[in-house]
């Protein structure tokens, strides 16, 4: 097992022993498999780890006060193009290209709220996922429900969650998750690609069907944390 950072918190570089991370949060594989991207929370950082010999980059910010990012809670690599990511952070999701930043939807300040581009408003990104064709995205955020991002139009809309803190399985806006975590597609061979979600709530892990937006429980583990789903997925 290899530990990346040196255990000391901070926003510095370097081989894997030494590097310093400072509230890391999101983290997901890049599409070429050669990197981890990590959103580095109070640094306001995305950092990207080398598979290949461990060393710590930054990605894009630098420094704690020298960057718009809002406290970068998540982070979803491009599937089709190895240097692009999104980025979930206090209000908004923007994708970042090489040194380019744009915004997708949302803005600075928090909210509850569907629409386009900046007519948008999320509250707390903690979960990113996109669709392998690149077109579609998916975000979890601290309202209590699950969104899909229209990547060409820009266009947010609420897919399931009510907003309730309780468990109940249900169809789209019918059903409720309470505090919503981390997400991820089912990449078993026996389902679908990018047809169905897992998602890491307080009450436990749940599954959505994208097709007919059907909620259920798919783990009665529940809990603050990622580390459910994270858990669950590896023991399938």
């Amino acid at each position: 097992m290899t530990t990346f950072g040196s255990g000391k918190a901070g926003y510095s570089d370097g081989p894997h022993s030494e590097a310093k991370l400072h509230g890391p949060t999101g983290l997901c594989l890049s599409c070429d498999e050669a990197s981890l991207l990590c959103t580095d929370q109070s640094s306001r950082l995305i950092r990207r780890i080398d598979l290949n010999d461990g060393s710590v980059h930054t990605l894009i910010g630098s420094g704690r006060l020298k960057t718009n990012l809002r406290f970068a809670y998540s982070v979803c690599a491009h599937p089709i193009k190895p240097n692009g990511c999104f980025i979930g952070d206090l209000g908004s999701i923007r994708y970042c290209y090489g040194e380019t930043v744009s915004l997708i939807a949302g803005g600075p300040n928090p909210g509850c709220a569907d629409g386009v581009g900046g007519a948008a408003k999320f509250a707390c990104l903690y979960g990113l996922v996109c669709a392998s064709d690149g077109q579609t995205l998916y975000a979890s955020d601290s309202n209590f429900r699950l969104r899909c991002v229209d990547l060409e139009t820009r266009t947010v809309k609420t897919v399931c969650g009510d907003g309730a803190d309780t468990r109940r399985d249900g169809v789209g806006t019918s059903s409720s998750f309470g505090a919503l975590f981390q997400i991820c597609f089912d990449r078993s061979p026996t389902t679908k690609p990018d047809s169905v979600l897992f998602v890491a709530s307080k009450f436990g892990v749940r599954r959505f069907d994208i097709a007919t937006g059907t909620v259920v429980r798919a783990s009665r583990r529940g809990g603050f944390g990622s580390a459910d789903l994270v858990c669950w997925i590896d023991a399938m």
